[in-house]
């Protein structure tokens, strides 16, 4: 089994391929200002994003179900 986490950005969501549970999505400004906090429901495998970022480069931090932490530096345009 493979513990890769692969971010999307797809109009004004991010999506994501996992085959981890994940529990949390964080994502983070340059500077490490939280700018969004979401806890995943589900199976779901996406977050809108719409109206809470602005173009730019962000981190994006996963939490799994077992506490691990997957973290992607991505471009949101």
């Amino acid at each position: 089994m493979q513990n890769n986490i692969q971010f999307y950005i797809s109009h004004s969501k991010i999506n994501w391929s996992s085959d981890l549970d994940i529990k949390n999505i964080e994502i983070y400004d340059l500077t490490g200002r939280l700018i969004m906090d979401n806890s995943v429901k589900n199976s779901s495998h996406e977050v809108d994003l719409k109206d809470k970022i602005i173009p730019g480069l962000y981190i994006v931090k996963a939490y799994t179900s077992l506490k691990n932490l997957h973290s992607q530096k991505i471009y949101i345009k």
